[in-house]
């Protein structure tokens, strides 16, 4: 595509700089500023109502580029409330839904820590070894440390 005039190639940046700041990049915009005001309730300590507010956002948006965000953050709100079974339902949830996201590696590692505070041992040490052997995973070193940690633990215990 050739430019035939100056007029023109303006009228293309306006466009191109329009897009960019309208929020089309589906980060930005009003969906983006209500997820990051119920994002603020969870640090707030809000969890009840950041829950009900995120499972609403992501009824209504559930392509956009956030809602792998709000469906990871429903899950620790139900962690807040004290509601493991929920927190472990949106973990897995997150997982399917956005298997190639950050959130889901995060909820890997969440289903693990949980295992392991419920005292299943065994479900947390194989859930951790996989994340370890991922040579990419972002939790890759802290799933390998709680690995040793569990392997310890079980050696202490049969002293």
């Amino acid at each position: 595509m050739q430019i035939k005039s100056t007029e023109a190639a303006l009228s293309i940046f306006l466009v191109i700089v329009t897009l960019i700041h309208c929020g089309c990049d589906n980060r930005s915009g009003a969906r983006a500023v209500e997820y990051e005001q119920y994002r603020k309730l969870v640090f707030n300590g809000k969890f009840a109502e950041a829950s009900t507010n995120m499972e609403g956002f992501l009824k209504r948006n559930p392509d956009h580029a956030l809602a792998s965000h709000a469906s990871f953050m429903i899950a620790k709100c139900k962690l807040g409330i004290g509601d493991p079974a929920g927190a472990r339902t949106w973990f897995d949830l997150t997982i399917q839904r956005y298997p190639k996201t950050e959130e889901a590696s995060k909820s890997r590692f969440k289903l693990a820590v949980i295992e392991s505070f419920e005292g299943n041992e065994q479900e947390a040490r194989r859930r951790f070894s996989e994340l370890a052997q991922d040579a990419d995973g972002p939790y890759t070193p802290e799933a390998t440390e709680w690995v040793r940690f569990l392997d310890d633990q079980e050696k202490k215990l049969k002293q």
